[in-house]
């Protein structure tokens, strides 16, 4: 796992080391822990787990599953706070399972419609997005038992909007007048078509389609990430997105709303 600093510029990226990652297995899914400074890292077949690092140490500290249960190819990873406890979501190819993000204990595990590889976590709201990878069905909800949940007569979010796969997805945040998330904001998904990817933008509301984003020269689209933090040169923070599996492409939050005329 290569670890690359803003501005990402200058030096060579470090890169995480543990024992699983060497043994034919891919690494594929990351999730990070603002809250607790953790790092989960999704291992694949045949070393099936997810380790986890301390941050900014990347001491590793944890090792959950280990094999338990087999993970397919490309495990992902996502995070939801409750107000009892942050859970951990491990998706296999074919279902999701649950674990506690404090001790790895599972929890339980659910099936979602269509394929699955990545999974966000809405903390406001209290659901998880879960593209469909392989069905181009679109993108559905669930609580944070894998309970379906509908909204504005809708039972998955842009049924229709999508060309190809639905890949990498993300929560765009809008803050309040006390600075903390308000509900407001955005659901992106990245809708992986060879020629261009297209981004799939939705209101995060209501699930309302808001239109498409394009970069220059992107392709091929599986992983996205976003930082809201105020970084030097991207006021607003960053948005990033894997080109063909080679080179991540980043932009600042502040040139997509300027260019796109959305905002909180």
């Amino acid at each position: 796992v290569e670890v690359w600093r803003h501005p990402f510029v200058a030096g060579e990226p470090e890169s995480l080391i543990h024992p699983s990652f060497g043994t034919e297995s891919q690494v594929n899914g990351v999730v990070v822990d603002q809250v607790t400074d953790r790092l989960y890292v999704a291992v694949s077949e045949p070393a099936s787990t997810v380790v986890v690092f301390s941050l900014p140490s990347f001491e590793p500290v944890a090792e959950f599953l280990a094999g338990d249960r087999p993970l397919g190819s490309e495990p992902n990873l996502g995070l939801l706070r409750t107000e009892d406890e942050t859970r951990l979501y491990v998706s296999t190819g074919d279902e999701i399972i649950v674990l506690d993000a404090a001790d790895g204990e599972r929890i339980g595990a659910f099936e979602p419609p269509g394929g699955v590889e990545t999974v966000a976590g809405d903390d406001h709201h209290g659901m998880l997005y879960v593209p469909d990878e392989g069905g181009g069905t679109g993108v559905s909800a669930h609580g944070p038992d894998g309970e379906r949940v509908t909204n504005n007569g809708l039972d998955r979010i842009g049924p229709d909007a999508f060309d190809a796969d639905a890949e990498g997805v993300l929560v765009y945040a809008c803050a309040g007048e006390d600075g903390t998330d308000d509900g407001r904001g955005l659901i992106v998904v990245a809708d992986q078509r060879p020629d261009q990817t297209e981004f799939e933008v939705f209101e995060r509301g209501n699930w309302a389609h808001l239109g498409i984003l394009r970069m220059a020269g992107v392709a091929n689209t599986d992983g996205i990430g976003s930082i809201q933090a105020d970084l030097p040169g991207n006021p607003l923070g960053l948005f990033a997105a894997v080109d063909h599996d080679a080179t991540t492409v980043g932009v600042g939050w502040d040139v997509i709303l300027e260019a796109t005329g959305l905002g909180c």
